[in-house]
């Protein structure tokens, strides 16, 4: 199974695919899709709520950059499980225009400008974070390592 082209391969059968959504990317949209994430992973209980909170935090600074700045006309947003290991990924897909380049943890951007620091919370919170670049557009994915405290 192949993760939205991020240059990952995972085993099927220890992976759980909790959200997959392919839209056009706005603002309407991107709220929807925070609640369907949460959704998903606390109504259903899949993780705590601590947890669900950073996922969806980070995936709402994701969305929020490809549709302030990626001028895409796709955009898609997919959060899966890898039980056989205890990972909880997202990973945002775009089709759109610019490059991304991750902050390290201690870049949190101007604490008093209106932007900026979405791809630092993103770092700060996931265990790991890549890009993955294409020519027409690019994948964020971050990953988190889930202790039994998480579930």
């Amino acid at each position: 199974m192949s993760v939205l082209g991020a240059g990952l391969r995972l085993d099927p059968r220890g992976a759980r695919c909790l959200v997959d959504h392919q839209v056009e990317p706005d603002g309407r949209a991107a709220r929807h899709l925070r609640g369907v994430i949460r959704d998903r992973l606390v109504v259903e209980t899949v993780v705590s709520e601590s947890v669900a909170a950073d996922a969806v935090l980070m995936m709402h600074e994701l969305m929020a950059n490809v549709v302030l700045h990626a001028r895409a006309r796709v955009m898609r947003v997919t959060v899966v499980l890898l039980d056989s290991v205890g990972v909880l990924m997202g990973v945002v897909q775009d089709d759109g225009v610019g490059s991304v380049v991750l902050p390290s943890r201690s870049e949190l951007g101007d604490a008093s400008g209106e932007s900026g620091r979405g791809l630092a919370i993103v770092a700060a919170l996931a265990d790991t974070c890549t890009v993955t670049p294409y020519r027409d557009g690019k994948a964020v994915c971050w990953a988190l390592a889930l202790t039994p405290t998480h579930l």
